[in-house]
């Protein structure tokens, strides 16, 4: 068993002998030294057991037979320390029975007295090699999912917690289909990535599709995969969706959208585990997790025989909703603070910050696009502000606060003064501002106007911006 280990670099290993042999331990530890490892020596089990705990060791070399303790107790309370060191076990003759009770116990292995050093140098070199695979497992998981929660920090608010077990339970599952329902805007796709981020199968590709946003006549070849020849454009063989997210997770969003007949082919694939590419004779047998989302609600789509019942059957083993953001008011400060320093990262400098009363103006309005319009209003506001501050005018007029008095403006719409305006004329303020705002980073600027790069850089010019 290769144990979990502290997340550090590591160049070579610190290494723990503990033999009641006094030269035979002096002489492995010397030895294991000149090779690079940090090695020392104990010469019973209280002395060995007190240098562990003090020093922390990644690898405890220890003798069965020991004067005051019994071998196998001692390894009992070495693996019990945290972190615990990987221990490999020294054996007399006659002591295999004992070897072996350990290695069920947890040692990593034993060795036969008398000691030939290259063959336990060998072994640490291997048990090194196990470690740092799992070492970096560990921090792919753990920086994944915190990259995941950074981008779904909502999901600790609240109203977000059920959400959040509902996702730690399927994650234990990954075999099981997922279906994420809620309305667009409402963070599906990130759910998705932390489900993925969650389960054994992190360290596999996350592969998505939209599933509206290719042709009908594309959709299968593109999830399937096609052979040479499968049809008029196919030169060579393709490899499918479903191929590339072997052994990791494959999302389709809005999948609500497949066509009947892809509908078909979906739930053969669910069912028997395996995909035939178009034009296939034979079928590959597959290692993946579905996870599929939509804003619809797909069962009474599926009632009125607009999707098919069984494939929602199937689909639908493990449902998580995900509640719009007018059902969770009291994360909207919170998250509204988070998209706001995410915008300052993104962007490389400090933006105008949103002030308690604008805060509380957010979590006030309805959102009906939820976190993806709240995250284009918090970033539309950082362009035209001018101050440190956030105020009302900079927001649009959706969510400013109302005026004492005032009529309530229609969501969406926007406020053009009786006698009119310039729309070239704010077309030009709004890249200038965006520019200023990015110390004239093209790119940046681009970025904040959600816009291509080359339409900034065509506006620039049409304007006789610098």
């Amino acid at each position: 068993m290769i144990a979990s280990i502290r997340a550090r670099e590591r160049r070579h290993l610190k290494v723990l002998v503990i033999d009641d042999m006094q030269e035979m331990a002096d002489l492995l530890a010397v030895r294991l030294s000149a090779a690079g490892h940090a090695a020392s020596a104990a010469y019973c089990g209280a002395d060995g057991l007190t240098a562990a705990r003090a020093g922390r060791p990644d690898l405890v070399l220890c003798d069965l037979h020991l004067p005051d303790v019994e071998g196998l107790d001692l390894l009992a309370q070495l693996l019990a320390l945290s972190p615990a060191p990987e221990v490999m076990i020294m054996t007399g003759g006659g002591t295999t029975a004992q070897a072996v009770a350990a290695l069920k116990m947890g040692a990593e292995d034993y060795l036969e007295k008398p000691i030939y050093f290259e063959e336990l140098l060998a072994l640490i070199q291997k048990l090194d090699q196990h470690l740092n695979t799992e070492q970096k497992l560990d921090q792919l998981k753990t920086s994944g999912t915190r990259d995941a929660l950074g981008r779904l920090s909502v999901y600790m608010g609240a109203g977000m917690q059920q959400v959040y077990q509902d996702l730690s339970v399927a994650a234990g599952q990954d075999n099981v289909p997922v279906l994420l329902l809620g309305e667009t805007g409402s963070g599906k796709e990130h759910a998705a990535r932390l489900l993925h981020q969650l389960s054994r199968r992190f360290a596999g590709p996350f592969v998505e599709l939209n599933c509206a946003s290719l042709p009908e006549a594309l959709v299968e070849s593109e999830l399937f995969g096609a052979e040479a020849g499968a049809y008029t454009d196919a030169k060579q063989r393709r490899l499918g969706l479903f191929e590339a997210a072997q052994g990791g997770t494959l999302f389709l969003d809005e999948v609500n959208e497949l066509s009947p007949a892809t509908q078909a082919k979906l739930l053969k694939v669910l069912e028997e585990r395996e995909v035939r590419r178009v034009g296939s004779t034979t079928s590959v047998p597959l290692d993946l997790r579905v996870v599929a989302a939509t804003n619809k609600d797909l069962a009474a789509e599926a009632k009125a025989g607009r999707f098919r019942q069984d494939l929602y059957y199937r689909m639908s083993l493990f449902t998580v909703r995900l509640p719009p953001l007018r059902e969770r008011r009291q994360d909207i400060p919170e998250l509204a603070d988070f998209l706001h320093k995410r915008a300052c990262q993104t962007f490389g400098q400090r933006l105008p910050r949103l002030g308690a009363a604008e805060l509380a103006d957010l979590a006030a309005r309805d959102w009906p696009g939820n976190v993806r319009e709240l995250r284009n209003a918090i970033e539309r506001a950082m362009i035209l502000e001018e101050s440190s501050l956030i105020t009302p005018p900079s927001l649009p007029i959706a969510i400013s606060r109302p005026e004492a008095g005032a009529a309530t403006t229609a969501p969406g719409s926007l406020d053009i003064p009786s006698d009119g305006l310039s729309l070239e004329d704010n077309e030009r303020s709004l890249l200038a501002r965006a520019l200023e705002k990015t110390s004239g980073n093209q790119t940046q600027a681009a970025r904040l106007l959600r816009i291509t790069r080359d339409t900034l850089r065509y506006k620039m010019k049409k304007f006789n911006l610098r």
